[in-house]
């Protein structure tokens, strides 16, 4: 179970409080600014044993921001889970799920990253996550309605 954007007063709260009665763990994917923002919650979301994943400093998209922008936003990321004193973060999920093939060549080494993709059926759409590996190459994705606009 994986929860995306926080640390943020209310929600993220809200998530531990459940996630305690029930003694289940998740990953957070936490923004770095919203870390520096609420740092008594982002030690209760390590407090409570649960994983973290990078999201950004920024929530930034990556198929919008060069190359070295997007990685330095990362790097802020990380030194804000550093200076809590986290474990070093193996996961990055890509806001929006937009990363770009430069942008997962230059990470690759470095995280897991974590795509989502939206699979479209004929009653509703769900989202899938897949750690993506050097054996099996993340690429940026196109949804339908984007393929129509072009």
């Amino acid at each position: 179970m994986t929860f995306d954007d926080g640390p943020v007063p209310g929600p993220t709260e809200f998530v531990l409080e459940h996630l305690e009665k029930y003694n289940a763990k998740a990953t957070f994917f936490c923004i770095g600014d919203n870390v520096r923002k609420h740092p008594t919650i982002f030690d209760k979301v390590l407090g409570g044993g649960h994983a973290i994943g990078n999201h950004t400093f920024n929530h930034l998209k990556g198929w919008s921001t060069s190359n070295q922008r997007y990685i330095e936003n990362i790097n802020q990321c990380s030194a804000q889970f550093t200076a809590h004193k986290a474990q070093p973060v193996k996961h990055f999920r890509p806001p929006y799920g937009r990363i770009t093939n430069g942008q997962i060549k230059i990470l690759k080494n470095k995280f897991q990253i974590v795509k989502k993709i939206t699979v479209f059926t004929a009653l509703k759409s769900c989202f899938i996550y897949l750690l993506c590996f050097s054996a099996f190459p993340c690429s940026p994705s196109t949804s339908p309605n984007e393929k129509k606009q072009k």
